[in-house]
């Protein structure tokens, strides 16, 4: 049964921790494309025969659920979040630095 809320027809969507922001706020829209993101690694996981692949997906996921929880939370009322910081940034780059050592380029095109 489709439950409806009713809170969203004025064109904003509610936030974590209380208040409102405006559809077309650009971290809502940022908001959606993590969560596609997220998505796709969810994909790419439950596809995947490497157990390493598995792993890389999860925890890019986890960070991402997090990205995706500090922009959907209202900064004036929740100041309390624990925000994306130097610590994730490091890893991400420490685990892309470990992946394109490994990686082999292909000599030409590829189609997606």
């Amino acid at each position: 049964m489709l439950e409806l809320s009713g809170t969203g027809d004025d064109g904003t969507t509610g936030l974590l921790g209380g208040g409102r922001a405006p559809k077309d706020d650009p971290r809502i829209e940022a908001f959606g494309t993590v969560d596609e993101a997220s998505s796709a690694l969810g994909l790419a996981r439950a596809l995947s025969p490497h157990a390493r692949v598995t792993t890389i997906c999860e925890e890019l996921q986890r960070g991402l659920y997090a990205v995706g929880a500090e922009l959907g939370t209202n900064p004036e009322v929740d100041k309390t979040f624990v925000t994306t910081g130097p610590a994730q940034i490091q890893r991400l780059e420490q685990m892309i630095s470990e992946l394109e050592s490994e990686a082999v380029m292909p000599g030409g095109f590829i189609l997606p």
